[in-house]
């Protein structure tokens, strides 16, 4: 490997390599950790509700006695911990004291059943190294040295069921600091869950943080809060913190009503959703993706920007009370975002679904902004979309503009009188013109437009007919018959003539329409030449496929499961075919569009997608082998550094471990994978490896003293003769140099440079 290839191992390569994340919306923990991680995460199962039940009594950690019954708790919480199995509960009969400094690991998937008591850590942080649920409890941990308490979940799952947080009855303001990633930066398990259920105002936290103090966390984290009342004091951080990033998908599921603030400038994918509260003065930094469901309503005082999507579902409402622009990438759903007067909605990409924009304000706040773009997408607007004010404006009114809403001056209101019509003309022929005897004239679709004598023009539409005393002959109960030409539309002494066609039974069919395309509100179908729309079929249409569902409509962005596979259409209700990005993943679609899983080779490249199709990057396990994908998901082959470490992956893909020969040079990959350097035991020998990973051999010079390395690498010990000259090595390998060694069969002296003398 030599020189050449260590000047290119900098910092800089963790940055190339190490970056994926879709709020949600992420964080790596080291490489060095990696072989902890693999070797933990058979073991990292979620708690067996059948276990057994352990009780604890308050022994202050004085003693093991005890058997874990009722009648006979543990007095210790540490030896109890240890005499439990995965699955168990730990129920307290009394409050508990742990008062030894340090950091206290809880190592099992265990339940901590506080039974109302508290449960108190004087001096200690906790950290997981399996999933752990508390409950019913007072959480206690009293701080050290003027640091606040920390629970780090270490890339496991946490819970806190019913449960009360204090640091010290003194200082009633201090709480708790949840971590998802370690103290020591490396992971014991491979998805952070942190989850705070059924609190109250007591469950209070100083502050979650997805991400790791000292390294990225490289795991999926997921952060829900079902507790309404729940405190975050100084809010959620979704990466991690002294710029350490989270760079996998980071989801934060909350209904708390005093989360104020979510920072996530360190957090590459995040997804922050909000359900079934009215949250208000709402702070978002670095949000990725933002979504409202179950009625939420959230004011957000500060937002930079969200750059992928903010999907507010029906019932929801999101109001946004910022000045100047506020840029989103997309939006989605159908609930309600309120804009206030000083706020333009700039929407990089799609305005998807029929959302309802309104604006809120009194009509002076109005005052002066006539042109103002409140809502203007780059990208398509579905037709449904509206924009209106939140209560009545009469001085002004929104107008569509391109791809903008703007707010212009409103024309005078004149009232259209129904009593004064001049004018009346179809605007809008029915759905259907052409009859069979007998059947009845069907004014469904008609869109009729009159005009008063003051000019003032009203739509009506078929089912309104009545109201503005319009009259049809013959009417929709009159059996049509083969004479009958037109339709006549009237009201009052206005007439309008409507063709229709009506054909005998016995002698004449309906007029067929052209086979082809149609396209209404709904989406497209396609007409067959007998007049029947294609339903649950495939069909090619210009070397181009598609799918009509069991309604007709062609299948548009949108995946479709079919026989077994996966297809997928996009915008056009084309069959995607090759690689494509949905939701901000990649897939792969072969050429008959199915979608691809598993390993698959692009020109002289792999790429691995998991089971649902995605394209996945970094580190992946498979069939007990460890292989990196990099940013673009191609997999990698040689040497690659990774958040600091060298790892050396097989022509195959494959991680190495072991020694390993790169052209004449030997090497050392440890159980993780992770180059070594240094002094190496293995088997009983010692090794020597420079900065650039090789194996030495021969005489080297090291913290002042020389050794010897055989040609096999082991360091020698005793007597050596290197050309005509004898040495002696000491039992570490050391060269004996200018001293006098009384030894076996007399004293024997070495000159200066080891070369024994006499």
């Amino acid at each position: 490997m030599g020189e050449s290839i260590r000047e290119k191992k900098t910092w800089k390569d963790l940055k190339k390599y190490g970056t994926r994340i879709l709020l949600g919306l992420l964080f790596t923990g080291s490489f060095l950790a990696m072989g902890t991680r693999k070797a933990m995460a058979a073991g990292n199962d979620t708690s067996d509700s059948n276990g057994s039940t352990i009780y604890v009594a308050n022994g202050q950690e004085s003693s093991i006695e005890g058997d874990g019954t009722q009648e006979n708790p543990y007095q210790s919480l540490s030896y109890a911990i240890q005499r439990s199995v995965d699955g168990d509960t730990l129920k307290l009969t009394g409050d508990v004291l742990y008062r030894q400094e340090g950091t206290f690991f809880i190592d099992k998937n265990i339940v901590i059943d506080g039974q109302g008591y508290r449960l108190t850590f004087r001096g200690a942080d906790l950290e997981l190294k399996k999933n752990v649920r508390f409950q019913n409890m007072t959480l206690n941990m009293i701080v050290n040295g003027g640091e606040l308490p920390r629970i780090y979940a270490a890339g496991n799952e946490v819970t806190f069921d019913e449960v009360s947080t204090t640091v010290s009855q003194l200082q009633d303001y201090l709480r708790p600091v949840l971590i998802g990633g370690s103290k020591t930066g490396n992971l014991s398990g491979n998805h952070v869950q942190i989850s705070i259920l059924n609190g109250d105002s007591s469950t209070r936290f100083h502050k979650i943080i997805a991400g790791g103090e000292t390294e990225d966390v490289d795991v999926p984290v997921t952060i829900r809060i079902e507790s309404e009342y729940a405190r975050v004091d100084e809010g959620i951080v979704l990466g991690g913190v002294n710029g350490n990033q989270t760079t996998e998908e980071v989801t934060l599921l909350s209904n708390a009503k005093a989360v104020k603030k979510i920072l996530a400038e360190d957090s590459i994918q995040n997804q922050v959703t909000f359900s079934a509260s009215r949250l208000t003065g709402i702070e978002l930094t670095g949000v990725k993706n933002l979504s409202l469901r179950d009625g939420a309503v959230v004011n957000l005082d500060r937002l930079d920007r969200i750059d992928r999507t903010v999907d507010v579902q029906e019932g929801a409402q999101l109001w946004i009370n910022l000045k100047g622009d506020v840029r989103i990438g997309r939006i989605t759903g159908t609930g309600e975002i309120v804009l206030s007067p000083d706020t333009s909605l700039q929407v990089g990409e799609d305005i998807r679904d029929a959302s309802n924009i309104r604006l809120s304000g009194f009509e002076t706040q109005f005052a002066g902004k006539t042109g103002w773009e409140y809502v203007k997408a780059e990208g398509n607007i579905h037709q449904g979309v509206s924009v209106s004010f939140l209560q009545t404006i009469g001085g002004y009114r929104i107008q569509k503009k391109n791809k903008a809403y703007v707010l212009s001056d409103a024309a005078p209101i004149q009232k259209f009188d129904k009593n004064e019509i001049q004018e009346l003309e179809v605007t809008q022929l029915p759905q259907t013109t052409i009859y069979q005897e007998g059947q009845q004239f069907s004014s469904a679709g008609m869109i009729l437009l009159l005009k008063d004598k003051n000019g003032v023009v009203q739509t009506v539409k078929a089912d309104e007919l009545q109201a503005y005393g319009i009259q049809l002959l013959p009417d929709e109960n009159t059996p049509l018959k083969a004479t009958d030409k037109s339709v006549i539309v009237q009201v009052k002494e206005i007439r309008k003539a409507l063709n229709i066609t009506v054909h005998k039974k016995e002698t004449q069919e309906p007029e067929k329409q052209p086979e082809g395309w149609r396209e209404d509100a709904v989406g497209k179908r396609y007409k067959t030449a007998d007049g029947s729309y294609l339903t649950a079929s495939w069909k090619t249409l210009d070397n181009e496929t598609y799918y009509f569902d069991a309604k007709g409509y062609a299948v548009r962005n949108s995946w479709l499961p079919f026989g077994g596979n996966w297809y997928y259409f996009d915008g056009l209700c084309r069959m995607a075919k090759g690689w494509m990005n949905v939701g901000g993943n990649w897939y792969y679609l072969a050429e008959n569009g199915m979608m691809m899983t598993g390993w698959i080779k692009g020109g002289t490249t792999w790429y691995y997608l998991d089971a649902n199709g995605v394209m996945k990057t970094g580190w992946l396990n498979q069939g007990g082998s460890w292989y990196y994908l990099d940013e673009s998901g191609a997999m990698k082959t040689g040497w690659v550094s990774l958040g600091g470490s060298w790892y050396y992956l097989a022509e195959n893909g494959m991680m190495m471990t072991g020694w390993i020969k790169d052209g004449a040079t030997w090497y050392y990959l440890d159980g993780s994978g992770a180059m070594k350097t240094g002094w190496l035991n293995q088997g009983g020998s010692w090794y020597y490896l420079d900065e650039s990973g090789a194996m030495k051999t021969g005489w080297v010079s090291l913290g002042g003293s020389w050794y010897y390395l055989a040609e096999n690498g082991t360091m020698m010990t005793g007597w050596i003769k290197s050309g005509a000259t004898w040495y002696y090595l000491k039992a570490n390998g050391a060269m004996a140099a200018g001293v006098s060694l009384q030894m076996e069969g007399g004293l024997y002296h070495f000159a200066g440079n080891g070369a024994w003398i006499g």
